[in-house]
């Protein structure tokens, strides 16, 4: 076989306009975060064609949003993923989106800085 293969599984999508929905998520070397494709031919899969998609979230299982919407590279989303489990955060946590520390989130836009995601909520 050639190439790598990669692992996806349905993970919650939380919207702009603070809908819920699921999508496929790759899943990543931290456990609990997920690279997901975020473009409007993702949103609806039944009348996408095959496509290139531009831009990737990283995000928890429950749609726990890491960092922004500006990264066009999946391998440096994947990075940013992995740099990510470095941190003392529990990302397979349900509640982190409500439930966070202070000195972590400094922690993360200090990591998601290196790839331009300045706007990290973790």
């Amino acid at each position: 076989m050639g190439g790598a293969h990669t692992c996806t599984v349905p993970v919650l999508l939380v919207r702009a306009d603070g809908s819920v929905g699921l999508r496929m998520g790759e899943a990543t070397t931290t456990p609990g975060l997920f690279v997901v494709a975020d473009c409007p031919a993702c949103a609806r899969p039944a009348a996408a064609a095959r496509h290139v998609h531009r831009r990737w979230r990283v995000q928890t299982i429950f749609g726990y949003l890491v960092g922004d919407l500006s990264l066009t590279s999946r391998r440096d989303v994947h990075a940013a993923a992995a740099a990510l489990g470095g941190l003392e955060v529990d990302w397979t946590d349900a509640r982190l989106a409500v439930d966070h520390e202070a000195e972590a989130r400094v922690s993360a836009e200090a990591i998601l800085s290196r790839w331009g995601l300045t706007r990290a909520v973790a």
